[in-house]
């Protein structure tokens, strides 16, 4: 039979070889987290085999998709100034344009007074 003592140091053996093997092993990094049901909907969309690539691959390529948007709200901003800048040449090219036959109108009646 195998006194008390015995055990505890079998024990002991045993804990310490699994501390060593421990240290050796790669353990992997559980980590519990809640997410809302429309994160996980986002989640599930993004590029990957599971849970855990797809979520992996999201937030990896987030800072290239931010700096992708940043871009193209830059140009659209631009895109929109020149737009702007387009309408307002218009709107003044119409102007010169009513000016202009007023002038035309307005010439056409002096010759007309003189004429006579």
């Amino acid at each position: 039979m195998i006194e008390k003592q015995e055990w505890i140091d079998i024990f002991d053996d045993l804990y310490s070889d699994f501390l060593k093997k421990k240290g050796k092993m790669k353990m992997p990094d559980v980590r519990s987290v809640r997410f809302s049901d429309e994160a996980i909907r986002i989640i599930e969309t993004a590029k990957g085999e599971n849970f855990s690539d797809k979520l992996h691959n999201l937030i990896c390529e987030y800072p290239a998709k931010e700096k992708e948007f940043d871009l193209l709200t830059e140009r659209l901003v631009d895109r929109y100034n020149e737009l702007r800048c387009a309408q307002q040449a218009a709107t003044i090219a119409r102007e010169l344009d009513h000016y202009a036959k007023r002038l035309e109108k307005l010439l056409g009646e002096r010759g007309a007074g003189t004429e006579q």
